[in-house]
C-alpha cells in the first residue's frame, strides 16, 4: 500500500478482507438502525392506534347514554299520554283501555332504555341482529316508525333553535303550535 511496492497474494487477500469486514458492519448498523426506526414506528402507530380505539370506546359509551337518557324520555312522554288518556277519558272506556296500553309501552320502553344503558355495544348488536334475523318484518318496521320520530324529533329541534318562531329576516313566522293556540 505504501509506496509503489507490487501488493502480494496475502496483503491483496486481506486489504480485501478488511474492506468487506467494513462493509458488513456498516450494512449491519445501517439494518439495526433501519431496525430501530421501524420499531420506533410501529410502536408510535400502536400508541396513536391504541388511543383513538380508547376515544372511539369513550364516545360510543357518552352516546349510548345518551341514547338510553332520550329512550328514557320517550318512555316518559308516552306514560304521561296513557295517563292523561285515563284521565280525561272518564268514561270514555277506548281512553281508558289506550292509556293502560300506553303505560305497558312506556313501561317496555323504560325498560329498552336500561337495557341499552346497561349493556354492552357488542351485545346489544348482537342482539338487535338476532331479533333482525327472527322478525324481519316488525324490524323493518320499527325502523321505519323509529326513522319517522327520529325526524319528528330533528324537525322541532330546529325550530326551536330557530328562535321561537322568529325567522332570520326578523319576521314571525307561525308554527302549527301557535296557530293551534291562536284557534283556540
Amino acid at each position: 500500500l505504501s509506496g509503489n511496492k507490487p501488493m502480494t497474494g496475502n496483503s491483496a487477500a486481506s486489504t480485501q478482507r478488511a474492506a468487506d469486514n467494513s462493509e458488513n458492519k456498516k450494512s449491519h448498523s445501517d439494518t439495526a438502525d433501519g431496525g430501530s426506526l421501524k420499531e420506533t414506528v410501529g410502536q408510535a402507530a400502536t400508541e396513536v392506534a391504541g388511543q383513538a380505539k380508547d376515544k372511539a370506546v369513550s364516545l360510543i359509551g357518552e352516546q349510548k347514554a345518551n341514547l338510553a337518557t332520550g329512550i328514557t324520555s320517550v318512555a316518559d312522554s308516552i306514560r304521561q299520554i296513557g295517563e292523561n288518556l285515563r284521565n280525561d277519558g272518564g268514561s270514555n272506556q277506548i281512553a281508558s283501555l289506550a292509556g293502560k296500553y300506553g303505560d305497558s309501552v312506556a313501561e317496555q320502553v323504560e325498560k329498552f332504555s336500561h337495557y341499552v344503558g346497561e349493556s354492552d355495544l357488542k351485545e346489544v348488536t348482537h342482539d338487535v341482529e338476532q331479533f333482525a334475523r327472527r322478525n324481519p318484518a316488525l324490524f323493518v318496521g320499527g325502523a321505519f316508525a323509529l326513522g319517522v320520530l327520529a325526524a319528528r324529533f330533528f324537525k322541532s329541534s330546529r325550530a326551536g333553535q330557530s328562535g321561537g318562531g322568529h325567522s332570520l329576516n326578523g319576521s314571525t313566522r307561525k308554527t302549527s303550535t301557535d296557530r293551534a293556540v291562536q284557534a283556540s
